[in-house]
């Protein structure tokens, strides 16, 4: 009987031949670092010990300029409606912007240094916790300098961080259970938009849920959907102890 018969050799009629893709694959990524670090890469190299996590850091998709220009200018249009409305839409809009950033920080379908983060000799997990530490603080830093030209800045740890850290794991927890980060981010900013809603049916004001008092109230609630969220990315990412193996994410 002949041997191909019975095990038949895959056939994959999409791929030339004559093209050793593995070896263009290579030359790719050989090129990509061989890109000279920037000052900002070489002290985040000093600070994590470790170039090739410097490397994820600098090429996080939610940090590069454009991305940071449009924090920016949401938060520069708060000011503007806060002063001009005397109603506290800096805190409104802080959520949002670190809920779309977290949740666009790591995965093949947002990140395009994805598959050169995969071919490094460090936990991906490492990658994705690096990734959020520096959004999210981007972040807080760009929320704290647009208090300062508002009235509003007294309060500004009870009403942005309760928030912004719970609604980021969130959307983070919905990222990496879905394996979407557009849908981590709409899943956040829907969740955050209902209360919105709530609010002013309640009291005619959208801007109500983000008064102190209001957050203060709800500070046990935020404390525990971070938790909970919390597990749910260890748990989606195969990140808990005790797991066999560290599997990388798969984000589409």
């Amino acid at each position: 009987m002949n041997d191909q018969s019975t095990n038949p050799r895959p056939v994959t009629p999409d791929i030339p031949p004559d093209i050793d893709f593995g070896h263009v694959w290579n030359r790719v990524t050989g090129d990509i670092w061989a890109t000279q670090p920037g000052w900002i890469e070489q002290t985040a190299a000093r600070l994590l010990k470790s170039p090739a996590l410097a490397r994820a850091l600098v090429t996080t998709p939610s940090l590069v300029l454009a991305w940071l220009l449009a924090s920016v200018l949401v938060f520069g249009l708060g000011v503007v409606v806060t002063n001009m409305t005397d109603q506290p839409w800096v805190p409104v809009l802080a959520p949002i912007v670190a809920i779309v950033g977290v949740s666009f920080v790591y995965g093949a379908g947002a990140d395009p240094a994805w598959e050169i983060t995969r071919t490094m000799a460090l936990p991906q997990r490492m990658v994705l916790l690096v990734r959020v530490t520096a959004v999210f603080s981007t972040n807080v830093v760009i929320a704290l300098a647009a208090a300062l030209f508002t009235d509003v800045a007294g309060s500004i740890i009870v009403l942005w961080l309760l928030p912004m850290v719970a609604l980021s794991m969130i959307a983070l927890a919905f990222a990496t259970w879905t394996q979407s980060p557009m849908f981590g981010a709409a899943s956040g900013l829907l969740i955050w938009f209902t209360v919105a809603l709530q609010s002013l049916a309640r009291s005619q004001e959208v801007t109500t849920f983000v008064h102190e008092d209001v957050i203060t109230g709800m500070a046990p609630l935020y404390v525990v959907a971070t938790m909970i969220a919390g597990v749910v990315v260890m748990l989606g990412s195969g990140g808990l102890p005790g797991r066999d193996r560290w599997e990388p994410m798969r984000w589409s």
